[in-house]
């Protein structure tokens, strides 16, 4: 790999570990300095690749769990216009979310894509994960049965044993008198 990506790459999992840590520390002071951290190795990453919009998206959450609306907004425009389209955008935000653990902001985005693509797998797809996070186990299964449905129309092969496997095992969570 050249040393810019290998950089790169290098700072992804240092954020990805700061995520990890930033949700098991409990002192408030901690979390804020994990946060500033990730911040700092976001921009590091855009100085390196302006173009990749992850670091824009991962940087606006963080500095919406900080509270700075305004700037998180910036670099949440910033990250839109590198996408192909604002449905790309609002599910890697969603994951984001989901992954930083702001899940009701999750749903939001996602909400914000099915209105528009109401078949959008993608979206649906994490809707289910978010839902049996929450061991709302009806409700992933008919999100995961969506999906199911959605791939085996659209031929989208690699989806179809996953979510089988999924549902089967949501299946085994629920009571007998469920669906």
């Amino acid at each position: 790999l050249p040393p810019q990506e290998r950089r790169y790459l290098d700072l992804n999992s240092s954020i990805e570990k700061l995520i990890e840590q930033s949700l098991v520390e409990t002192d408030q002071d901690g979390v804020k300095n994990i946060y500033y951290n990730i911040i700092q190795e976001c921009e590091q990453a855009l100085t390196l690749f302006p173009e990749r919009p992850i670091p824009l998206l991962i940087k606006g959450i963080i500095l919406e769990k900080l509270n700075n609306l305004s700037e998180s907004q910036v670099s949440f425009n910033q990250a839109l216009v590198l996408y192909p389209s604002r449905e790309d955008f609002l599910l890697d935000q969603a994951t984001w979310y989901f992954r930083l653990g702001m899940k009701d902001q999750a749903k939001k985005s996602l909400t914000a894509i099915l209105k528009e693509n109401p078949d959008s797998i993608g979206a649906i797809n994490l809707l289910g994960t978010i839902y049996e996070e929450e061991n709302n186990y009806v409700e992933a299964l008919k999100a995961y049965s969506r999906v199911l449905e959605l791939a085996e129309n659209q031929n989208q092969t690699t989806m179809i044993p996953v979510t089988k496997m999924k549902i089967a095992m949501l299946q085994l969570r629920l009571p007998m008198s469920l669906p």
